[in-house]
Order: structure tokens, then sequence, then C-alpha cells
């Protein structure tokens, strides 16, 4: 423990949801997060991800984009969004409301008041037809939206490759799965059925409403019991978010040819069932800084700088799932030469070849970035959140002593569990003398 670790969320349990209140004077605004999370699924992942699109385009109160943005800007120019996001193998339902606080406003009092009965309007109070079902006109603009979302990942051939990597590696898991859907499910979608899983989803599915701001506990207690009243709730467990853990006993790879004019090389890894729930996550954090998480990371070092094979190399980790992506930018013809220097990386990661300098730098960089937290309520919610699905209540100061606290042994004993699952390479049509 932090010998200072100073506020953090106050988790309060409310008939329906959960309440964090995190009270500062920070920031000049109020931000009201709320996350309703649910097993990610093949049937519910593009049902739910249209959800997203159908609530934020009106309520029963507000029923046009154009109303809710006139309230909106009554409220001092309050920002609102609803979108849906993947965290380990759940997918997540964000409601996001921006406000200023009324203490910079000349007369004004209610604003808290005012948000939370705006959220909870569209949450609970949506716009429905006479049929039972949603609007169609936003069922339809819904699946527009969708569809140009999807449709553009292939258009980012540095965010495609990452997500096929992903699709191969994982694609007898749910992880596989893109958080806003599968696009040869939404010609299916339809206004009355979409409503039938709404209820469900409001039903069943946990919800989480995050405040951060210059707050009293108190009052947002009493504003969101007030606005916040739910029928029936029969919540489902859900099962772990990271899945059950894998070991690989076949290193599979994958060649794709599109029209691309840069090859990527993408590796994913299995961390042998460490994720953010682990005693030795923080040595995990350490390892992945080490290899490809920053500037001076082997990847980077050896991979860009001292080969000159590639365009961008570093790697990331996924801390609920519990998986290593590694990502480079190369020349076609450099495939083979790349994989092989990135495997050594690895073995040297086994074999504890890095410098006490290293592992120096990488603890404060990690240091820096997790202080980084506290200058934005979003980055506050995100990190508790994360550490809410995984299990764990643990704060950003919590988190960089045990950083600070990591051994090279234990840094080691990470990479020895590190196990490559999938290599997946992005490469032209033309066939080039030296590649694949």
């Amino acid at each position: 423990m932090s010998p200072n670790t100073g506020p953090w969320f106050r988790s309060t349990s409310l008939p329906g949801m959960n309440l964090h209140i995190y009270p500062t004077k920070q920031f000049k605004t109020v931000t009201l997060v709320l996350m309703m999370q649910q097993a990610l699924t093949e049937e519910a992942v593009t049902p739910t991800a249209m959800l997203a699109q159908v609530l934020k385009r009106g309520s029963a109160r507000y029923p046009t984009i154009q109303a809710m943005k006139r309230y909106l800007d009554n409220l001092y120019g309050a920002s609102f969004q609803v979108d849906v996001d993947k965290r380990g193998e759940r997918q997540v339902l964000q409601f996001y409301l921006d406000l200023p606080h009324a203490k910079y406003l000349s007369g004004e009092k209610d604003l808290l008041e005012k948000g939370v009965a705006f959220l909870a309007d569209v949450l609970l109070h949506p716009l429905v037809d006479e049929q039972g079902g949603f609007a169609p006109r936003y069922v339809e603009a819904g699946k527009d939206s969708l569809r140009r979302q999807i449709q553009g990942i292939i258009d980012d051939k540095i965010r495609y490759a990452q997500e096929r990597c992903i699709e191969e590696m994982c694609q007898n898991e749910p992880f596989r799965l893109l958080p806003y859907g599968r696009l040869e499910d939404l010609e299916t979608v339809e206004s009355k059925p979409l409503f039938q899983h709404y209820r469900r989803v409001l039903e069943q599915s946990p919800i989480d409403l995050f405040v951060v701001g210059q707050v009293q506990e108190q009052d947002v207690v009493s504003a969101v019991q007030r606005h916040f009243t739910f029928q029936t709730r029969q919540v489902k467990p859900l099962s772990p978010a990271g899945g059950d853990p894998i070991h690989v006993d076949e290193v599979r790879s994958v060649v794709e040819e599109l029209d691309v004019t840069q090859g990527k090389l993408n590796l994913g890894l299995r961390t042998g069932g460490l994720t953010l729930a682990s005693p030795e996550y923080p040595a995990l954090m350490v390892y992945n800084g080490l290899l490809g998480g920053f500037a001076h990371s082997k990847l980077f070092r050896n991979v860009r700088e001292k080969a000159s094979l590639a365009y961008y190399a570093s790697s990331r980790l996924d801390s609920l799932k519990g998986i290593l992506m590694i990502q480079t930018g190369i020349e076609v013809s450099n495939y083979q030469r790349t994989l092989d220097i990135v495997k050594e990386q690895l073995e040297m990661m086994r074999q504890g070849n890095f410098s006490q300098l290293e592992i120096e730098q990488t603890k404060s960089l990690l240091v820096h970035h997790l202080r980084e937290v506290h200058d934005r309520a979003g980055l506050l919610v995100d990190y508790a959140f994360r550490g809410l699905v995984a299990g764990v209540r643990q704060t950003p100061d919590e988190l960089i002593q045990r950083i600070l606290s990591v051994t090279r042994e234990e840094i080691q004993q990470v990479a020895e569990r590190i196990e490559l699952d999938t290599v997946y390479f992005l490469r032209n049509r033309q066939q080039e003398e030296g590649a694949v």
C-alpha cells in the first residue's frame, strides 16, 4: 500500500445499480459515465452495438438529436455520447455526460440534478413507436453508422491487421468479436426485436455509474435514487473477463493478401493466464514496457533502429484478456528477417538479457503514465472500471508502489510464461522475391 494514496472512488450499492463517486476539486466539470456490461457473444454483439446507436438519437422526452442538443445547450454546453466497447470478453455500453460545475455559473444550482435526470431519461425511457419497437428511422440510421464504422477498419490497415490477428488467434473465443457487431448480422436487426433485446439488457446487465468532480456524495446519491428507478432487475452473473487460460500447442501462421504498399507483421502472444487480477501483473507491465512499450524497448531499438526493418515496432498488453500483441510495419520482402529478430527479442527477455538501466527507465515511464490518470476524469473512470471488471480495487498510487518493487527475477518469470500463439502477415497481392 502506498503511504499517500489520496482520494479514490467511494462505492455505494443502490437498488438496481452501483454508484462510484470520486469527489475532487481538480476539474471544473462534473463527469458522469454509466457502464452496462454483458458477456461478449456472437448472438448479442450486433444488437447491443445497435442499442448505442439508437439510444443516443432520441428518448421519449427528447425524441430527436436536435431536441437532445437543445436541452444540453441549456445545460451550458454539456457534452453527451453513447458508445460501445470491449473489456476482455465483455461488451460494454457506455453513456458519457460532461457538465460544467454550477459554482462557475452565476445563479445555477441544479445542474447535477438535471444531468442525472437526462442520463436516466435516455437509458430508462427510450423512444418507442406504436408497434412496440424503436423508431425505424433510428434503427436504419444506426445500421448505416455501424456499417461505416466496421468497414472503416479495413481502410485503416494498421487497425485492420491488429483486429485480424486477434480474430485468427482467438477464433474459438468471444474475444475475436468486434464490439461494433458483425456486418452480416446488421440487416437482420429489426425495431421490435431490438427493443426486446434492450429490455433484456436493462434487466440483466450489471450497471455502474461513475461520477467525478466537485460534488457532495449525498447530493449525488439522492439525485440518482430519484431518477434511476428500475421496474425489475435480475442481474446475471458474468464469467471472468479473461476467459479460460489457453495453452499454445502449435504456433499458427496466417498470410493475407490485400492491396497494400506496406506489410503488416503482427504477433499474438498468450500471457500464461496473467491478467490485471494476477499478483504478477506489475511485473507483466514492466515486461511489456521492456519488450515494446516505449522508445527504449527492444523491439523499437533492434527492429526499427538497428536493423532498419520496420516503420514502427511496438507491443501492447490487453490486461483483462491476458494477451500481448506485437505490431510492426515493414517492407514485404523483410518478412522473415523481421520475424526472426522479433523472436530473438522474446528469447532475450526469457534469458533476462536486459539491463538495470532499462528496467529503471521502464518503471519511470510506467509511473509517469499512471500519475497522468489523475489528470483527466475519463482516465480515472476507465482505470477504475477496468479494476472493477477484473475484481481488483487498487488506486494508481498503489499500483505504482507495486511496479517500483518489481525485481529482475519477477520479470524473467513472467517472460518464461509468454507463449507465441499466432503470426499474422498482411502483404500485397504481388509476390516478391524473399517474401512469404
